[in-house]
C-alpha cells in the first residue's frame, strides 16, 4: 500500500504544485493566476458602483447638501497649485551675492516679484553665503568665487 501512495505522490505534486511533503514547489505562489483577494474583489465592486455614488452625490449637492457639494468639489476639482512666472533679474554675470539680493528686493518692491518668492530667493542666497563662508574658512587656498562659477582653481 505504501508503494501505491509513493507512486501517486509525484503525480499529485505535478497536479497541485506541491512537493511530496505538501509544501508549495518553487515558483508556485499558492494560488491560481488571476485569483483576486477579498480586497481586490471589494475594490472592483466599489469601482463598478462608483458612477451611481457620484450621481447620488451630485443629486444631493443640487438639492442643497453642502457636505455633498464640498466632497464633489474637493475630490473632483482639487485646488490647483499657483504657478509663478519666470523670474528675470537685471544683474551682471559676475555679480556679488549682495548685488543679487538688492536686485531681488528691487523687483519685489516694483511689484514684479511676489514677496513669498523673494523670501525663498533671499533664503537661497543666505544659504549660498553660508556655504561660501564655510568653504573659505576651511579651504583658504581655493578661489571660492571661481568654485561657485564652476571654475575650480587654487590661489598661487
Amino acid at each position: 500500500m505504501n508503494d501505491e501512495l509513493t507512486s501517486e505522490l509525484p503525480l499529485l505534486a505535478e497536479d497541485t504544485g506541491r512537493s511530496a511533503n505538501g509544501r508549495f514547489t518553487r515558483g508556485n505562489p499558492g494560488k491560481l493566476l488571476g485569483t483576486k483577494t477579498r480586497a481586490g474583489k471589494l475594490r472592483e465592486k466599489i469601482i463598478l458602483g462608483l458612477e451611481d455614488v457620484v450621481d447620488q452625490l451630485q443629486e444631493q449637492a443640487l438639492q442643497g447638501d453642502v457636505a455633498a457639494a464640498k466632497l464633489l468639489l474637493d475630490r473632483g476639482l482639487p485646488v490647483l497649485r499657483p504657478e509663478t512666472a519666470p523670474i528675470v533679474l537685471d544683474i551682471e554675470p559676475n555679480s556679488s551675492l549682495a548685488d543679487i539680493a538688492k536686485a531681488i528686493v528691487n523687483e519685489m518692491f516694483s511689484g514684479n516679484l511676489p514677496p513669498n518668492v523673494a523670501a525663498e530667493l533671499a533664503s537661497a542666497i543666505q544659504n549660498i553665503q553660508t556655504l561660501k563662508t564655510a568653504i573659505e574658512s576651511h579651504l583658504p587656498l581655493l578661489d571660492v568665487n571661481a568654485l561657485l562659477r564652476g571654475e575650480l582653481r587654487t590661489k598661487a
